[in-house]
């Protein structure tokens, strides 16, 4: 019951119940529910809710999120081809830098608050091995010809924040393999507009000398 469980989702409080809810998914079933359109956004959700829960419950966590990377990098080259797989190997590196949802869920006060009030996130140990697992995505992500604007933005924001010298690789790659003839219609496109405001927001030459030139000498269409 798919539906059911999203809409249930949000007023679940207990860290035990989602977390054994997580912990108690063995790899084949992981692979059940993300091949699942539906109840692959049920995960995706259920990824984003739990870092608030990692103070209590980090272990467990860990310990079901390590079995959830083998299966996504196991069936990569499937999941980045469809919509509902790709957003969950999405939550599953953007875990790798897990932000904390804010106390107060009210929907006005965060839109008067405009996003000045700067995002919190979860410290994970040196035992989740952040890094190993981003270079192994990225090496995976090098292996697929086909672009996946969702994974990259994903990626590349999580390297932005973790790994500096990882972030620069990582675009540079992007720009030789997608968009080596870079345009305006490249950056104002819908579906990949998301991933150059990514590389807005972290220094790169790519950043300096490509896109901010293309910005300001086409700022009345933006």
């Amino acid at each position: 019951c798919a539906r059911e469980f999203e809409a249930l989702l949000p007023h679940v409080t207990s860290s035990a119940i989602l977390v054994s809810f997580f912990d108690r998914l063995t790899e084949d079933q992981l692979d059940e529910l993300i091949r699942d359109r539906a109840a692959s956004f049920v995960l995706e959700k259920l990824l984003h809710r739990l870092p608030n829960h990692l103070a209590t419950q980090a272990q467990s966590i860990h310990s079901a999120f390590d079995r959830l990377f083998q299966c996504v990098c196991e069936n990569f080259t499937e999941y980045v081809q469809a919509t509902g797989t790709s957003h969950v190997i999405a939550s599953t590196v953007a875990f790798l830098h897990p932000r904390l949802l804010p106390n107060d869920t009210n929907e006005y006060e965060q839109l008067i608050d405009g996003g000045q009030t700067s995002a919190s996130f979860f410290p994970l140990p040196a035992d989740w091995n952040v890094m190993e697992k981003l270079r192994e995505v990225k090496k995976l992500i090098k292996k697929h010809a086909t672009s996946n604007e969702l994974l990259y933005a994903t990626l590349l924001r999580t390297c932005g924040h973790l790994n500096q010298k990882l972030y620069i690789k990582l675009v540079s790659h992007i720009f030789e393999q997608t968009y080596s003839e870079l345009n305006l219609t490249h950056v104002l496109d819908k579906r990949s507009s998301f991933l150059f405001e990514v590389l807005l927001e972290f220094p790169s030459e790519q950043r300096d000398q490509v896109l901010y030139p293309m910005i300001c000498d086409n700022i009345d269409e933006f």
